[in-house]
């Protein structure tokens, strides 16, 4: 299986003269894919990556952050995340682990109050039972 979502935004504000410059937290660029993997004994994998092009925090579209971090461009990022299942459907059970960000890149992802940073790796394990 594989499955892609793509959006190109064109963003504009009027009032202030900021022609050509992007809304604020409007990245222009968004893409996520995953490609995956399915047995028929139950297993299944997937891996997927979402990017998400850099970001203005103001309509001015500034880039240096100001000293209280509330401004200032947020770099693209790009995500890798993961996750594996194996059904046991005799027992109606599904054994699952996922990964999100499994490079633990740390990254800016807002600068809303200051500086804020993503979640580092996260990593689930467990078990579903459907009955």
């Amino acid at each position: 299986m594989l499955n892609t979502v793509y959006d190109a935004a064109r963003n504009e504000i009027g009032e202030v003269n900021v022609n050509g410059n992007r809304t604020p937290y409007a990245p222009r660029h968004l893409l996520a894919a995953a490609i995956g993997y399915e047995h028929a004994s139950g297993f299944d994998m997937r891996l997927g990556v979402e990017h998400i092009s850099e970001q203005y925090t103001d309509g001015l579209n500034s880039k240096t952050p100001l000293p209280d971090g509330q401004s200032g461009e947020i770099d693209a990022q790009t995500i890798f995340n993961a996750s594996a299942n194996y059904r046991l459907k005799p027992q109606g059970m599904t054994l699952f682990l996922s990964a999100a960000n499994l490079t633990d890149r740390t990254y800016i992802v807002s600068r809303v109050n200051g500086i804020h940073v993503n979640r580092p790796r996260q990593v689930i394990a467990g078990v579903r039972w459907d009955f």
